[in-house]
C-alpha cells in the first residue's frame, strides 16, 4: 500500500527478488572458533557485543577456501569491512593498526591509527598472514603496482593484473 502522503520523487521502488548466492561453508563454525580463541573482543578496539563482531580471515578464502583458525581476527562488523577493502591493516613488524590515507578524516577511525591490536602474543595470527595483508593494503594506498618479479604471493600478482587492466579487486568475502 502506497502513502498517499509520501510525494512521488520521495520514493523508492522497492521488493523482493529471487536469486542465487555464494555461502561460505564452515563460516559459522569458524566465527565461533574464533570467539572461544579471543573472546568478545574485536581485535581492534577490545570488548564488544558478539551480535557486532565478525570473524574476519587474513588471507583470501576465495582463493584458500580453508579455515585455518591461525589466519582469523574477530572485528567489529564495520572494521571489517574496511579490512577486507584493504583500507585498514595490521603493521606486521609493531603489531600496531595502521590505516589507509582515505579514513583519516574520519576521527574514531583515525583515532585507531597506530594503535596496539589487542591481542596477546602468543594468541596471535600467523605473521605470514598479517605481512600479506599489510603488503597489500600499503600497495593499494599508493596505486602503485608492487614488482610482481620479487616474491610477492600469487595472490598478489593477480591483484596487481587486475589493477592494471583497470579493474580494482574489491573482495566480497574473505
Amino acid at each position: 500500500m502506497v502513502d498517499p502522503h509520501v510525494r512521488e520523487d520521495e520514493r523508492i521502488q522497492g521488493g523482493h527478488g529471487i536469486g542465487l548466492s555464494k555461502t561460505t561453508l564452515g563460516q559459522q563454525r569458524f566465527r565461533q572458533a574464533m570467539l572461544e580463541r579471543y573472546g568478545e573482543a574485536c581485535a581492534f578496539t577490545g570488548p564488544q557485543p558478539p551480535g557486532a563482531l565478525e570473524a574476519a580471515h587474513l588471507y583470501l578464502y576465495s582463493t584458500n577456501p580453508e579455515h585455518d583458525l591461525r589466519g582469523g581476527l574477530l572485528l567489529r562488523s564495520d572494521l571489517h569491512a574496511l579490512f577486507d577493502r584493504y583500507l585498514i591493516t595490521i603493521d606486521p613488524d609493531t603489531w600496531s593498526i595502521q590505516i589507509g590515507p582515505d579514513l583519516k578524516r574520519y576521527p574514531d577511525l583515525a583515532e585507531l591509527d597506530g594503535q596496539p591490536v589487542r591481542l596477546p602474543q602468543e594468541i596471535r595470527p600467523r605473521h605470514k598472514y598479517v605481512e600479506d595483508h599489510a603488503l597489500t593494503a600499503r600497495a593499494t594506498w599508493k596505486q602503485e603496482l608492487p614488482d610482481t618479479n620479487c616474491h610477492s604471493p600469487w595472490w598478489l600478482k593477480l591483484w596487481s593484473a587486475e589493477i592494471s587492466v583497470g579493474r580494482r579487486h574489491q573482495p566480497i568475502s574473505r
